[in-house]
């Protein structure tokens, strides 16, 4: 039960702008240069299990109590280096998890969790839409189940925002709705609906900063359980002008979730995820 209760948060919190000169967003990949990605997630919530007396006296014999509280922190670096551009226009690029640390609690017990994509390549290119196409995966412990999901999360973070093909000036809004679909080890996927709205605050010095809010909803019918979740929040962004490209992002999203995990128990949780990320482009 542990494990799944981790499972899922892992997986919510992997889960985790006066009318101007107006300008058109993109996001471009550039050949011969460096991206490195630094990324913290911090989730902390409050597990309870509705069940029956009995049931619930049975659990607690076995170590198991409610409420739980839970809190989880992820730190990740990555740097992706492009070469030369290709006669076709392809980037070629190697990705590569040069940190990642983990750690989970349930009431105060740190739950361990080994971290297979420490020191994992991944070997591609960006297509002329800048797009990336994985070739290969070097790495050790790498699964089938893991190469699905690292692929799964690749398509979901190039979806991340997703910028209009025309102008933007200064206090106009945009909107992104974004499906996905998270991959959870023994269970079908998770299939959330991410709605962001966008708006321009200001440009200063060659960078667009952006406010957010952020909702979120998830409907998940698995073999094993049913899911449901929302949750809505806000942050910022800011965009590079010079480079073409996302350098600073945070937001916090607070979520209910509930699973009926049979018929007899059902499990709510309050979690809030606070997320940081920024990047240097050398």
């Amino acid at each position: 039960m542990k494990k799944l209760i981790i499972s899922v948060v892992f997986s919510i919190s992997y889960l985790s702008c006066l009318a101007q000169e107006g300008f058109k967003f993109e996001i471009n990949i550039a050949p011969n240069t460096t991206y490195t990605t630094q990324m913290v997630t911090e989730t902390n919530g409050i597990v309870e299990v509705v069940a029956e007396e009995e049931l619930l006296k049975q659990m607690k014999a076995g170590g198991f109590e409610s409420p739980m509280e839970i809190k989880q922190e992820m730190s990740m670096i990555m740097i992706s280096t492009t070469e030369d551009k290709s006669e076709t226009g392809a980037i070629p690029a190697r990705m590569r998890y040069e940190k990642i640390s983990s750690q989970s609690e349930i009431n105060g017990q740190v739950i361990e969790q080994p971290n297979p994509i420490e020191g994992m390549q991944i070997l591609g290119y960006y297509n002329d839409e800048n797009v990336f196409e994985i070739d290969s995966i070097i790495g050790t412990d790498i699964t089938e189940q893991l190469r699905t999901t690292i692929a799964k999360t690749m398509e979901n973070i190039q979806k991340q925002i997703d910028f209009p093909k025309t102008e933007i000036h200064v206090g106009d809004t945009f909107n992104n709705e974004i499906p996905m679909s998270i991959p959870m080890q023994g269970m079908n996927p998770m299939e959330i609906v991410i709605n962001t709205t966008y708006r321009l605050k200001e440009i200063s010095k060659n960078i667009a900063y952006f406010d957010l809010k952020q909702s979120i909803t998830l409907n998940s019918e698995q073999e094993q359980m049913k899911m449901s979740a929302n949750g809505a929040g806000d942050g910022t962004c800011a965009y590079s002008i010079k480079d073409n490209y996302l350098i600073e992002y945070s937001s916090e999203l607070p979520m209910n979730l509930s699973m009926d995990v049979s018929a007899m128990m059902r499990m709510k949780m309050k979690m809030d995820t606070k997320t940081t990320m920024s990047i240097r482009i050398e």
